[in-house]
C-alpha cells in the first residue's frame, strides 16, 4: 500500500472514533480538554467552590473590614496641625509628625491645661491657713472659703466646739458629765482634745472643787473641811455656817 493510501486509511479511522472520548477531572494534573474545560470545569468550580474557589476573601469584604476597623481606630487619634497640644485628663499630649496624638511628658500633678501643667493644688481640695479655710479652684489656685473658724479648721472645713489644748474648770450644771461638745459641771477639769472636743475629768472628795487661782485649773477644796470631807457651809443644811450644825 502506498504512503498516500495509508494516510487516507488513518484519517478515516480517526473520524470514525466516538466524539466524547475524553473525561475531564478537576484537580487532576493532566491538562483538561479545551472543550470540556469550557463546560464541566466552569460549572463545577462555580457550583462547588463559589467564593471559596476564588479564595473566600472578596475585595469588597476585605476592603470594608480593613477600612472600617483601621479607619475608625486611626481616626480617633488623628490630629492636626503637627505640634499642636491638648490634655487627656491630666496627661499632656502633642500632635506628632504622623498625625497621631502622643504623650508629652509625665502626667500633671495638679491641672493640665492646653497641653501644659499648671496650678499649685488639685481642684476641689481643701486646706487651712491657720483658722482660715481655703479651697482649690478649677485653675488649681487656692482661694478663701468663708470666714475664719471659731475653734478648729480641718482640711478646709470648720469643726469642734473648743480650741485644742485649752484647759478650764467646768461651767456646766451639777451632775452634767459633759458630752464632747459641752463643758463638764462645776467641779471638773475640762481639756479640749486635738479634734476640738471637751474631755471631762470630775473632781472628787476631799477636793471636789475646781479652781484656777494658782494658774492652771486644779481640783481643790474651796469650802471648809469637816473631818475628811470638804463642805460648803453656806449651802449645806447639815453643816450650816459651821461643821455639824443643822
Amino acid at each position: 500500500m502506498s504512503r498516500v493510501a495509508r494516510s487516507l486509511v488513518i484519517a478515516a479511522a480517526v473520524l470514525a472514533a466516538p466524539a466524547a472520548a475524553c473525561t475531564v477531572i478537576l484537580g487532576a494534573t493532566d491538562v483538561p480538554n479545551p472543550d470540556d474545560a469550557g463546560q464541566d470545569a466552569t460549572v463545577e468550580a462555580g457550583s462547588d467552590g463559589g467564593p471559596d474557589g476564588r479564595g473566600d476573601s472578596r475585595a469588597s469584604e476585605s476592603g470594608s473590614d480593613a477600612a472600617g476597623d483601621g479607619g475608625s481606630d486611626s481616626g480617633a487619634d488623628a490630629c492636626a496641625p503637627v505640634s499642636s497640644t491638648r490634655c487627656e485628663g491630666q496627661q499632656p499630649e502633642v500632635c506628632s509628625a504622623n498625625g497621631q496624638w502622643n504623650e508629652a511628658g509625665a502626667r500633671c500633678p495638679f491641672v493640665c491645661d492646653d497641653g501644659g501643667c499648671s496650678g499649685v493644688c488639685s481642684p476641689s481640695a481643701g486646706r487651712c491657713l491657720g483658722l482660715a479655710p481655703q479651697s482649690c479652684d478649677e485653675a488649681g489656685q487656692w482661694e478663701d472659703a468663708g470666714a475664719a473658724c471659731s475653734f478648729l479648721c480641718d482640711a478646709g472645713s470648720c469643726s469642734g466646739s473648743c480650741t485644742p489644748s485649752t484647759v478650764q474648770c467646768g461651767t456646766g450644771p451639777a451632775g452634767d458629765a459633759g458630752a464632747g461638745d459641752a463643758s463638764g459641771p462645776v467641779g471638773s477639769i475640762d481639756t479640749c482634745s486635738a479634734s476640738g472636743e471637751w474631755q471631762v475629768a470630775p473632781c472628787s472628795q476631799p477636793t471636789p472643787d475646781c479652781t484656777a487661782d494658782g494658774g492652771a485649773p486644779a481640783c481643790a477644796c474651796t469650802g471648809m473641811l469637816c473631818g475628811s470631807a470638804c463642805t460648803h457651809v453656806l449651802t449645806d443644811p447639815a453643816n450650816c455656817g459651821t461643821c455639824s450644825h443643822s
